[in-house]
């Protein structure tokens, strides 16, 4: 009988890479979405409503609008704070995620604000100047617009 006294090696290990988890990845697909310009920020809000992407909920809006070609980090933080500021809160931009859009205690100014930040965005980019008021198009016009002119 002999006795053997080497040391056997190690099993070897295998590296499995960890599967991305199906909600993280739905996130990454829609930011690379609108990185790619496939998708607007305001779509993928829309998006996150329906059933089916409730993923999406949980993504920042800070991430969202950076993603974009019309805003960058910065810009994403300064619209942001300004989105906030309408509304009431002060807090970090970093920790305003889509679902806080759609609070249920919340009015509909929260949805409001984002899509007048995106569409001032939106309408500086392409100089084009004002929208005819306040909020369009989300936002009825008002008795008086700012040109004086009067619904009738």
């Amino acid at each position: 009988m002999t006795n053997d006294t080497s040391q056997s090696s190690p099993p070897a290990r295998t590296s499995k890479a960890h599967p991305v988890p199906a909600a993280a990845r739905r996130r990454a697909e829609a930011l690379t979405l609108v990185a790619e310009g496939l998708l607007e920020p305001s779509t993928v809000v829309s998006m996150a409503a329906s059933p089916g992407n409730e993923a999406l909920l949980s993504l920042p809006l800070q991430s969202l609008l950076a993603a974009h070609r019309l805003w960058d980090d910065n810009s994403a933080s300064d619209d942001l704070r300004k989105l906030l500021a309408v509304c009431g809160r002060d807090s970090d931009p970093r920790s305003v995620t889509v679902s806080w859009l759609f609070h249920r205690k919340a009015t509909s100014a929260r949805i409001h604000a984002f899509a007048d930040i995106v569409r001032t965005r939106t309408l500086a980019a392409a100089d084009v100047g004002e929208a005819p008021w306040p909020g369009f198009p989300m936002v009825p016009r008002p008795a008086h617009d700012r040109r004086g002119a009067v619904d009738g």
